[in-house]
């Protein structure tokens, strides 16, 4: 009766405090994470001590299983302590042929946040539109933020796009959706618009990189600098390629060629599509761009092409995916880089973006953040990973002028688990939209 009577009492307080668990697992509450199954063990070998302890008296013999009585503790014990390793098994097994944890998939792309990608002032509001993505909207739809679910993370790609009060309202959007399904939220790759809000929702802001943009209003192919563009060019010109821009609306007849183009450019690299933070070989999604290609005059043959990512003020001109023929002009994306920048000086457009240097410009001084030291060691000797300094110097011939990038975590070991988790969704992404794509 007294055990009754507590239970009954704090199950009358859970029903009054009902309001307090307002978080939605989106997967099945019997599938355990790792934590979870270490606690309920240690639980269960604590609780199996203390009952041995508590009954080391009493004498062990077969009839204590089956044996029922009013005073029988030991044998309910016994039961008890058998029937909780056998639920706990159960969960492990469930666990071990249901470990993928339920994700949130991704969502076809609104209208709404076409329209907004087409008003933005940053081109990379558009990777937006690759398809692997979910969204959230202002309730005013002046704003998005588009975002992924690792499973254990919302990942939001890039800062929102829109107006700055209504971005503002889904970062928190994002932060509260996270909490409510007892997930993490991480925005990554984010410039510095909006700072303060990140911090406002108790995240940590760590340097990830730096973006080279290049000042197209003075942008020239004179000097010696320039003089591997200015040759790529000239030996383009005569060996008959033309630069040309082909309209989204024309796109139709060059995507075969595209296509062919594509492929050849992923078996010779031995590559694989990428996902989440760059496009891919996708119809559906090149449809949205106008295309640069090196086309040969006298054939019509495409032997390079890159997409073209606009700003709607033409305050920023950017690229995506940019493949080309390792069968034809060897110095045929040299001479594409030219030609986009010489055509986006003259359409107006003042900056050229060429995308990120990852762990470019972390401090490694000896009172520098630890984070910043252990990024700028990986920079300096992990080019047999990634050609961290290679891409860096790549980038400096263009005389770009550097801007930082950040990831907003909840701390410093949760941004090594983000960092982790966005590079399977990159390397990764969706299985099924996976089609082609090169990293910037």
């Amino acid at each position: 009766l007294e055990t009754a009577l507590t239970l009954g009492f704090f199950l009358l307080l859970l029903v009054l405090f009902r309001s307090a668990f307002y978080r939605l697992n989106a997967g099945s509450v019997f599938v355990l994470n790792w934590k979870w199954i270490l606690c309920l063990l240690t639980l269960i070998l604590a609780v199996t001590w203390i009952g041995l302890f508590a009954y080391r008296n009493v004498n062990y013999s077969d009839a204590l299983w089956w044996k029922f009585a009013w005073n029988g503790d030991a044998s309910r014990f016994l039961r008890g302590t058998l029937a909780a390793v056998v639920v706990l098994a159960a969960l492990m097994l469930n666990t071990l042929l249901n470990k993928q944890t339920t994700r949130l998939k991704p969502e076809p792309v609104p209208d709404v946040v076409r329209r907004l990608t087409a008003q933005a002032d940053e081109t990379e509001a558009w990777i937006s539109l690759t398809g692997d993505k979910r969204f959230l909207i202002s309730a005013d739809e002046r704003a998005y933020l588009a975002y992924a679910d690792t499973g254990a993370t919302l990942v939001s790609k890039n800062d929102p796009v829109g107006a700055t009060d209504a971005c503002e309202a889904v970062i928190w959007q994002l932060r509260e959706l996270a909490d409510r399904m007892g997930r993490k939220c991480a925005f990554y790759g984010i410039g510095d618009r909006f700072l303060a809000t990140y911090l406002d929702l108790g995240l940590q802001v760590l340097k990830i990189g730096e973006v080279a943009r290049v000042d197209l209003t003075a942008f020239s192919l004179d000097g010696s600098r320039r003089k591997d563009w200015r040759h790529a060019k000239a030996r383009a010109a005569r060996d008959g390629y033309h630069f040309e821009v082909v309209r989204a609306a024309d796109l139709a007849p060059d995507l075969p060629g595209l296509q062919a183009i594509s492929d050849v450019w992923l078996a010779h690299k031995s590559g694989s599509e990428k996902a989440f933070s760059l496009g891919w070989f996708d119809p559906a999604y090149l449809s949205y761009f106008d295309i640069a290609v090196l086309r040969h005059t006298e054939t019509g043959r495409i032997t390079a092409f890159a997409n073209l990512l606009q700003a709607a003020d033409k305050s920023n001109l950017s690229l995506d995916l940019m493949r080309y023929d390792p069968t034809g002009l060897g110095v045929a994306m040299d001479a594409l880089f030219a030609e986009m920048m010489l055509w986006g000086r003259d359409q107006g457009f003042k900056w050229f973006s060429l995308g990120a240097a990852p762990l470019s410009g972390l401090e490694s001084r000896r009172l520098a953040p630890a984070w910043h030291r252990i990024g700028s060691f990986l920079y300096e000797h992990g080019e047999r990973f990634y050609h961290f300094e290679g891409l860096r110097s790549f980038k400096d011939k263009f005389d770009p002028v550097w801007s930082s990038i950040y990831l907003a975590a909840s701390g410093r070991l949760d941004a090594a688990r983000v960092l982790y988790e966005v590079r399977t969704l990159i390397s990764g992404g969706s299985k099924e939209t996976n089609k082609g794509q090169v990293q910037r």
